[in-house]
């Protein structure tokens, strides 16, 4: 949520409520950008998890590129630390082919734990709720 909100100063509209979350299940295989050995590997630094400079967003999609030609259905996708809470969250980039299954959760105004938590933990503000 943090993550999507953002760029509004995180406040949740009405018009936000109406989307619709899914949650998605499935076994698999991703390159683990969280980790100094594997950062150290492909010759970067943590900028690539929690930089938000646009030059360092186009080195991050050259490096989705790679990654699926290197690796191709081997791998899954990417995940990677938080770019705003970096020490106690993650984020993850699944490539189309990953195997995964979509449940439906209705939409987020139905989900009052989330937006609940997000409003006492997060500092968020929800309109219309």
């Amino acid at each position: 949520m943090r993550e999507r909100f953002d760029d509004e100063g995180r406040i949740v509209s009405t018009e936000h409520l109406r989307l619709h979350l899914v949650q998605l299940t499935g076994d698999v295989r991703v390159l683990d950008l969280r980790h100094d050995r594997n950062l150290d590997a492909l010759g970067l630094d943590d900028q690539i998890n929690t930089s938000r400079a646009p030059a360092v967003w186009d080195a991050c999609q050259r490096l989705v590129d790679h990654v699926h030609d290197w690796y191709g259905d081997r791998c899954d996708g990417i995940v990677y630390r938080s770019r705003t809470t970096p020490e106690r969250s993650a984020n993850l980039a699944f490539f189309s082919h990953a195997p995964l299954t979509a449940r439906r959760l209705g939409s987020l105004g139905d989900q009052t734990g989330l937006l609940a938590a997000c409003v006492l933990s997060d500092g968020f503000a929800v309109e219309g709720w």
